[in-house]
């Protein structure tokens, strides 16, 4: 029974070497090349594949020169006789040709061939797989090669396709069962129930010393409760001078004095006079840079000391516990402290210079000063930097304290006036010492932060009491 023409086998035509499809039931019959016309028959295929055609001799030989090695080509009909080189003369014998060996087709492409199924009628897939021959490797004994046997080739042998050597086909090994990884229903891992736990039996001296610990704590807790300071009524007006007349604070007091002292008299004579020769001007001029500098250094230790003040002050301390550093370059954040709120508690009174005399501006700025100072300051503190100048819970305790703030500002402005009559009973009466405002405008600005760190203390132990945070701050300020 023949089929269609096989897709995957074709002969050509030998006038216009067209391709044409090739029936192996039509071999040896006459046919028409659909594409010049011409009669041709059919090939068989087949017997060309079973017998391979022998290969046509070669027309010409090559050959080498004896001499100069130039490649020489000559005719196979020529063989035995002489020829002379082109390029230098000598005479070769040019030798008979190889025979040639006829092409080696492979196995399979003798034979049936593959070929492709038609839509529809392609077997299914397992129905394909039952059908193939079950195959097992086996390796060539003499060179390895990779070779597959059937069922049928047990007990036989098999000829190595590359070296020819016969391999003896043994059974197989068994495949073995591929386990389900699942587990049976059914067959689920269970936990085991959990061993009964035993009661431990503590000893006696163990129970002993955890009430000793659990006393020696409750000891501990109020002694630290004892040791707390007690707060007074009113602390912003007792206690203040508790801790000002005792060191570290009285040797800050008179080194900042004597630096303060220096630094305003460079200061003052920095000022030249209208009738100053050219060394005063000189002098003047050095005095004025040296001041500068100085006043800078001086200004660091300063603000260190009254920040340190507020610090201790807020916690109920009657005593500099933590003296701060007298290094410029360790008193920067202090500064900042200071002078953020010092310039900023200010700004009213810069503002209205302008449109006011002076003596009006000089009151506005006094004023604000002694209103918003202790705010900002306080606000930086809650805020550990010198930029956190509104904290709600110092400002809103504008509104929730008011008596306590009316107080302090009361005092304050009590303080800075007592300071201000001192000066000016200096420059009135002895104009020979007027360098000694220096230190009583430091004594007033140590009493105005005592207190003002006094009331810090009270505000808060007033206001609500907060959720300590989880990272401590640089100096337990106002919290």
């Amino acid at each position: 029974m023949s089929g269609p023409p096989s897709a995957n086998r074709r002969f050509v035509c030998d006038g216009c070497q067209a391709v044409l499809p090739y029936d192996p039931a039509q071999a040896g019959k006459p046919c028409r090349c659909g594409k010049c016309g011409k009669s041709l028959l059919i090939p068989n295929l087949d017997e060309q594949n079973d017998k391979p055609s022998q290969p046509e001799p070669p027309k010409f030989v090559e050959l080498w020169c004896r001499v100069c090695d130039t490649r020489l080509v000559a005719k196979s009909e020529d063989s035995g006789k002489k020829a002379k080189c082109t390029d230098c003369g000598a005479v070769n014998v040019i030798p008979t040709p190889r025979k040639p060996e006829a092409p080696r087709v492979p196995a399979a492409m003798q034979g049936p061939q593959y070929d492709v199924w038609e839509v529809d009628k392609a077997p299914e897939p397992e129905k394909q797989r039952v059908a193939q021959p079950k195959l097992f490797p086996i390796y060539c004994r003499v060179c390895g090669t990779l070779m597959y046997a059937e069922l049928k080739h047990v007990g036989g042998k098999l000829k190595c396709p590359d070296c020819g050597a016969l391999t003896a086909v043994k059974e197989p090994p068994k495949e073995v069962e591929k386990k389900s990884p699942l587990v049976p229903d059914g067959e689920e891992y269970k936990l085991s129930a959990p061993p009964p736990t035993r009661q431990k039996v503590v000893p006696e001296y163990i129970e002993r010393i955890k009430q000793e610990g659990q006393v020696a704590v409750a000891k501990e807790a109020e002694k630290l409760a004892a040791e707390r300071p007690k707060m007074p009524p009113l602390p912003t007006l007792n206690g203040v001078l508790s801790m000002l007349v005792r060191e570290p604070v009285i040797t800050w007091w008179v080194g900042l004095s004597v630096g303060g002292t220096v630094v305003a008299w460079l200061l003052i004579n920095s000022i030249p006079t209208a009738s100053a020769s050219g060394f005063a001007q000189m002098f003047a001029l050095m005095c004025r840079i040296f001041g500068f500098l100085t006043g800078l250094m001086w200004y660091g230790p300063t603000a260190a000391i009254l920040c340190a003040i507020v610090a201790e002050s807020s916690e109920g301390h009657t005593k500099l516990y933590a003296s701060p550093s007298p290094r410029f370059f360790e008193c920067l954040m202090e500064m900042l402290h200071i002078g953020t709120t010092l310039s900023l508690s200010c700004i009213p009174g810069f503002a209205v210079m302008k449109f006011v005399p002076w003596e009006y501006s000089f009151a506005v700025g006094g004023g604000s000063f002694l209103i918003f100072f202790p705010v900002l300051l306080l606000s930086t503190f809650h805020q550990n930097t010198p930029m956190g100048i509104f904290s709600l819970r110092v400002w809103g305790s504008l509104v929730l304290r008011p008596a306590h703030w009316l107080l302090f500002y009361v005092e304050s402005a009590i303080i800075l006036a007592i300071g201000i009559a001192a000066s000016m009973a200096i420059l009135v009466m002895a104009r020979e010492w007027l360098l000694g405002i220096v230190p009583v405008a430091l004594a007033t600005a140590f009493v105005y932060c005592r207190v003002l760190g006094r009331f810090a203390w009270w505000l808060a132990e007033s206001l609500p009491v907060k959720e300590k945070p989880e990272i401590e701050p640089r100096y337990k300020r106002f919290a």
